[in-house]
C-alpha cells in the first residue's frame, strides 16, 4: 500500500528564470537560468515522497521524450509513475518574473483507469476526481481554476466525507461568491460534510475550517522568492504528511506554510520542495511539532 497517490496528469516543466522581462510579440530575451523539473501532479508526490511517504502518480505514462525524461526524474526521486502507456507527455514553460510567472501549457488529454488506482493511506486529486479514491483511503481534494469556475452544486456534493479541501484564495472566493477568504472557508465547510477547508493566500499564509469550528489562521513564513511555481502543491503534500502524522490543525498549517516558503527560495516546483531533515531542522528552529517517527 503506498501512503499517498495522486492522480493528476505529471507535466515537464520548463523553466525560464532570471528574466528581465516578458518578451513582446517578435522579441527576443534571454534568461539567467534554465530549470526543467516535475510539474502538476508530479509535484505532489515529489514532495510527499521527500517528507518520507511512499508515493506514486496514477496518470498515463508518457512514451514521448519529455515522458521519458519525466519517469527518469520520478524514479529518482522515489515515485512510482503508475498508467498504461500514451503517445505524449504535457508540458509548461515556465517564465518567472518579479515574484510570479507567466505559464504556456501544452496539456495531452488523457484520463487514468479508475480501476488502476492503487491501495493507499492518501488520496489527492481534483474535486471531479473524487469517485476515484481507492476504498479506506483520506481523500484530499484539491481544487483549480476550471473546478472553482463552476456551481456550488456542481462541485461539493462529491466531496461528501473527504478528509480536506486545499484551494487557493481565488478559487475559494470563486466557488463560495463571498468577498473575504475566512468568510468563504467557512461558507465552504458548512455547505458539505468536509473535514477541513484550507485555503492558501500565497505570501499571507493560510486560513483554515474544521468542521464546523472557527477559522485557524497561520501567517506567511518570509522568504527570498526565486520561483513560486508549485508552492501551493507543495503546501499541500506537507498538509497530508501532517495529517496522517496525527498533527493538529495548526500544526498541519504551520509545517505546511514553512514547507512551501522554503519550496519558493528554489527554481521549479518539485525541485524546490524540502527534503524531511531540511524541514525538521527549520520547524524546530522555530518550536514547531512534527510528526513521529
Amino acid at each position: 500500500m503506498y501512503d499517498v497517490v495522486v492522480a493528476g496528469p505529471p507535466f515537464l516543466d520548463v523553466g525560464f528564470l532570471g528574466l528581465p522581462r516578458l518578451p513582446r510579440l517578435g522579441e527576443e530575451v534571454n534568461a539567467a537560468e534554465l530549470a526543467l523539473g516535475a510539474g502538476g501532479a508530479a509535484i505532489i508526490a515529489v514532495a510527499a515522497s521527500r517528507l518520507g511517504l511512499r508515493s506514486a502518480v496514477a496518470w498515463p505514462v508518457g512514451m514521448d521524450p519529455a515522458g521519458r525524461w519525466l519517469a527518469e526524474t520520478l524514479r529518482a526521486e522515489g515515485v512510482d509513475w503508475i498508467g498504461p502507456d500514451a503517445a505524449a507527455t504535457s508540458v509548461t514553460a515556465i517564465m518567472a518574473l518579479d515574484g510570479d510567472r507567466a505559464m504556456v501549457t501544452h496539456s495531452v488529454p488523457s484520463a487514468p483507469d479508475p480501476s488502476a488506482v492503487p491501495s493507499a493511506r492518501a488520496f489527492v486529486a481534483v474535486m471531479s476526481r473524487a469517485a476515484m479514491a481507492p476504498p479506506g483511503a483520506r481523500f484530499y481534494a484539491m481544487a483549480d481554476f476550471a473546478e472553482s469556475a463552476h456551481s456550488v452544486a456542481t462541485v461539493l456534493p462529491a466531496l461528501a466525507g473527504a478528509r480536506a479541501l486545499v484551494l487557493n484564495e481565488d478559487e475559494a472566493l470563486r466557488l463560495a461568491g463571498v468577498p473575504a477568504a475566512a468568510d468563504a472557508a467557512v461558507w465552504l465547510a458548512a455547505q458539505a460534510d468536509i473535514g477541513t477547508v484550507v485555503v492558501t493566500l500565497g505570501a499571507r499564509g493560510a486560513i483554515a475550517v474544521e468542521g464546523r469550528g472557527c477559522p485557524v489562521t497561520m501567517p506567511a513564513v518570509s522568504a527570498d522568492l526565486v520561483d513560486a511555481t508549485g508552492a501551493g502543491d507543495v503546501f499541500a503534500a506537507t498538509y497530508v504528511w501532517a495529517d496522517l502524522g496525527g498533527l493538529a490543525l495548526p500544526e498541519r498549517l504551520a509545517l505546511a506554510v514553512l514547507a512551501a516558503a522554503l519550496a519558493v527560495a528554489a527554481s521549479s516546483g518539485a525541485g524546490g520542495a524540502p527534503q524531511r531533515a531540511e524541514l525538521e531542522r527549520h520547524a524546530r528552529a522555530r518550536h514547531l511539532a512534527l510528526p513521529p517517527g
